[in-house]
């Protein structure tokens, strides 16, 4: 993510030595386009009737083992095993949006030019975000269906910190 800020900063000598400051800040946020891969392995918990249903393995695993079985070629055993990757599971497309923040600072001047500065800034942003799902299984030509899920993802951001300030 990238965010760009206009604003006012404000700076009060609370003493010779102490500043408090304040700021206020408008902007865009942009996030650029990126892509999450998927790493899994067959949990063994499935096949013990104790722990999982004949009902809830018909429903929920049977179809994937079947899968790994028919199209992999491999045994249970070998399956799980194994570690199964999945490219390109979830893109989340580039977007922007408008942002706000504002923050509070202490600044203790320790040298005529130098300060030991303590912050804490918040920025607010609520960029609607668009998710491509694609965890289907491929078909015969290899195709996989798409899923597109648009949201708009409020973002809360703080931070703290401490910094050394250069002041003329």
């Amino acid at each position: 993510m990238c965010d760009i800020d206009l604003g006012l900063y404000f700076s009060y000598p609370l003493s010779s030595r102490f500043l408090i400051g304040s700021k206020l800040l408008a902007g865009r946020r942009t996030n650029a386009n990126f892509t999450l891969n998927s790493i899994s392995r067959i949990n063994p918990a499935i096949f013990d009737r104790q722990k999982v249903s004949q009902e809830a393995y018909d429903q929920f695993y049977k179809a994937d083992v079947d899968y790994y079985i028919q199209q992999e070629g491999l045994s249970v055993q070998e399956m799980l095993q194994s570690t199964f990757i999945d490219e390109e599971f979830l893109h989340i497309r580039k977007s922007s949006t408008f942002k706000l923040g504002t923050g509070l600072s202490l600044a203790y001047r320790y040298k005529e030019n130098a300060a030991l500065r303590l912050y804490c800034d918040y920025d607010f942003a609520s960029p609607r975000l668009t998710y491509d799902l694609k965890n289907s299984w491929a078909d015969e030509e290899g195709n996989r269906e798409v899923r597109s899920y648009s949201k708009r993802t409020p973002m809360h951001n703080f931070t703290f910190g401490a910094s050394i300030a250069f002041m003329f």
